[in-house]
């Protein structure tokens, strides 16, 4: 029988979303089974083989474990309406106001900067709940439409992966591309021993500049504004105008 479950992985690798009963029964046909008696065995052979993560054969996953990012709060939003729908004033030197619940927790600070924490699992719908949470159920944002366009400008600060291997790695730890690209990859740690880990950051570096060169493109198209209001001016200004008839200086 250790043959035909070899054979049956084997055919399960070639054939990834072999999960039906009509694909059983061609296992069955390539195994030389009879279908109605042994069915139960071909099920169990595609369960372990896609589940069980204690075997070789099983899937691996890259599970996020947390994710922070950042985004800013609208003109509109106020951070003395945020505290008196629930927001919790902090005792921090910044003066950040805070929501918690249980996706995670949002850090409001007095320069409009947002910091958002999602707890793991990490998904998109929950980023977006997280925000909706602090922000629609607390009547900041009433138009749905404006807070869909707000949530778009959500920005990743980092995110922690891990990979879970099946097998007890040896620990290492590699930071060498940590100040330059943000990122670390750390092996056999003891909070995830059969895991490498991904460790990714969006480096501070890398935001200034961003946020420099947005500014740079804003004061551009604000110029150019400028320029051309003041070409028309001037070529207004050039422009000889029509006498009026009651000039008195015309003989």
């Amino acid at each position: 029988m250790d043959s035909l479950k070899a054979r049956a992985y084997q055919y399960f690798r070639e054939h990834p979303r072999a999960t039906g009963r009509l694909d059983h029964k061609k296992v069955a046909h390539e195994l030389g089974l009879d279908y109605d008696t042994e069915k139960q065995y071909l099920y169990n052979l595609a369960h372990d083989f896609k589940a069980n993560l204690k075997s070789s054969q099983g899937l691996k996953g890259l599970n996020r474990h947390h994710w922070h990012g950042w985004i800013y709060a609208l003109k509109s939003m106020s951070r003395e309406a945020a505290v008196a729908a629930g927001w919790i004033r902090t005792a921090a030197r910044n003066r950040y106001v805070c929501w918690k619940d249980g996706l995670g927790r949002l850090e409001w600070h007095e320069s409009g900067r947002i910091k958002v924490w999602v707890k793991k699992p990490v998904s998109e719908g929950k980023k977006l709940q997280l925000l909706a949470n602090g922000f629609c159920k607390t009547f900041l944002i009433s138009d749905m439409k404006e807070f869909i366009e707000w949530a778009r400008t959500l920005r990743m600060k980092g995110v922690h992966c891990a990979v879970d291997t099946g097998y007890q790695m040896p620990y290492l730890k590699v930071d060498l591309f940590k100040e330059t690209n943000g990122f670390v990859l750390t092996l056999g740690d003891k909070t995830h021993p059969t895991c490498a880990e991904l460790l990714i950051n969006y480096p501070d570096w890398q935001e200034k500049n961003e946020l420099l060169f947005n500014q740079g493109i804003k004061t551009i198209e604000l110029n150019s504004q400028q320029i051309q209001v003041f070409s028309q001016f001037m070529s207004d200004l050039s422009q000889p105008k029509p006498m009026s008839r009651d000039d008195r200086s015309v003989v």
